[in-house]
């Protein structure tokens, strides 16, 4: 990659920024159709932002990332009169980006950490029904386990007793017996 000289160096503009920015411009003045295919590209690229920024942790649903990536369009379609012409479209849509998905995220908290715990806690019962191979993988999961941890991990989600009966079992608290299962299944 050829070094730039000082003067050119914030004047090399990505191919996406280009088009946008040029997009972005005919919207402005007006042509609907440059408006259409600028927020279908905008739809494209927020996909990978929203997947990456918000629920790289999380095994959300596609719902919900589209549900972000539908709150930037909206703020960018209600902001577009804000974008100055003059400067880089992407720096723009990407405060908004950002700004949409911490919104969501701070309005979904509890959706979310409950949709990532769901889908990560599957049923271990069926995981060995599956496939006779994952009996022995998940028996030597298991065994990396400490013993208190795998005991409350067998009796809840191998034999599917409740949380009460596993702490009356163990001796622990049902709180106790939570969140040695919830710190277990993070390990495995």
């Amino acid at each position: 990659m050829p070094i730039l000289p000082k003067e050119q160096v914030g004047a090399v503009e990505s191919f996406d920024e280009q088009e946008l920015s040029a997009l972005m411009k005919a919207a402005q003045a007006g042509d609907s159709s440059a408006y259409r295919l600028l927020l279908s590209r905008v739809h494209t690229m927020m996909k990978s932002y929203v997947r990456n920024a918000a629920f790289k942790d999380h095994r959300a649903s596609t719902e919900l990332s589209e549900d972000v990536i539908q709150e930037i369009l909206l703020a960018l379609h209600a902001q577009r009169h804000t974008y100055n012409p003059n400067q880089p479209f992407l720096p723009w849509l990407y405060a908004i980006a950002r700004y949409k998905t911490i919104d969501f995220i701070r309005q979904n908290y509890k959706t979310l950490k409950n949709t990532s715990l769901s889908v990560e806690l599957h049923d271990v019962a069926d995981l060995r029904e599956e496939d006779p191979m994952n009996e022995h993988d998940l028996d030597v999961l298991l065994q990396g386990l400490p013993p208190a941890h795998r005991e409350l991990i067998e009796l809840v989600k191998i034999r599917e007793l409740s949380i009460e009966e596993a702490a009356q079992r163990t001796g622990l608290s049902q709180a106790n017996v939570k969140v040695i299962i919830l710190r277990a299944m993070k390990s495995l």
